[in-house]
C-alpha cells in the first residue's frame, strides 16, 4: 500500500485483532504477538483476541490490523498554510477494577495533530453507571465521541445487557453504525473473560 499510494509513508499500527477458534490456541497466539513485538518494536497499539465458531477458509488464526499513514494534514502556526506532515500515534491506557469480579479496561491509540483514532473500551460486570463515569472522564478518549464513523461490538451473549445504556450515555447526539460479533471468549493482553469490547474508528 506504501507504493501504490504515492508513497513516502510506513505506517502505524492503529489496533491489532486476533481471531481464533480454539480457546487452548489463546496462549500461544498471545506469546506470539509479544514476541513480535520485541523483534519488531513498532509503537504500542490497542490489542484485543477474539474467539470465534469459526473463520474463513477453515483457518484457525487470523490476524487483523488497522493501520494510519501517518501523515497528516497541519496547519503552520505562523502563516496558516495547510500541509501534509508525518505525526506518530500515541499509546494510551487504563485499568480499573469494581469489587470482586468487575472490570473496565480502554486503549487508544491517537494523534495529537488530528483527531484520528482507534480505541477499545473492555467491560466485565460492573456498576454501568460509574464505568460511564469513567470513560466519559477520560480526556484521552474525549474526541470520539463526536468523530466516531464505526463501531465493533464483540460480546459474549447473554453478557452485554449493560452496552445500550452506557452507549446512550457516550453518544449522546446518535449512536454510529454498530456492526455486532458474537465471540466465545473476549481477552485483552493481561486480562481473559470480557463481557464485551467496544471497538471504535474515529476520524
Amino acid at each position: 500500500m506504501g507504493n501504490n499510494s504515492g508513497g513516502g509513508w510506513s505506517g502505524h499500527t492503529q489496533a491489532n485483532l486476533y481471531w481464533l477458534v480454539n480457546t487452548d490456541d489463546l496462549p500461544h497466539v498471545k506469546k506470539a504477538h509479544e514476541v513480535y513485538q520485541k523483534e519488531n518494536p513498532p509503537l504500542d497499539a490497542p490489542t484485543i483476541f477474539l474467539v470465534v465458531k469459526a473463520l474463513p477458509k477453515g483457518a484457525l488464526v487470523e490476524k487483523q490490523s488497522l493501520l494510519h499513514t501517518g501523515r497528516c494534514m497541519i496547519t503552520d502556526g505562523d502563516d496558516g498554510e495547510i500541509s501534509l506532515q508525518p505525526r506518530k500515534p500515541m499509546f494510551e491506557q487504563s485499568h480499573t477494577k469494581f469489587g470482586d469480579n468487575g472490570a473496565l479496561h480502554w486503549e487508544v491509540s491517537r494523534f495529537d495533530d488530528t483527531t484520528a483514532s482507534c480505541a477499545i473500551i473492555c467491560v466485565r460486570d460492573g456498576d454501568n453507571h460509574r464505568i460511564s463515569d469513567i470513560v466519559i472522564a477520560a480526556t484521552s478518549l474525549t474526541s470520539l465521541w463526536t468523530r466516531t464513523l464505526s463501531i465493533r461490538l464483540f460480546y459474549i451473549p447473554s453478557r452485554a445487557s449493560s452496552f445500550s445504556s452506557l452507549s446512550q450515555r457516550l453518544f449522546s447526539l446518535g449512536c454510529p453504525p454498530i456492526t455486532s460479533i458474537p465471540c466465545r471468549l473476549i481477552s485483552t493482553r493481561e486480562t481473559n473473560n470480557w463481557d464485551y469490547v467496544i471497538c471504535i474508528l474515529a476520524t
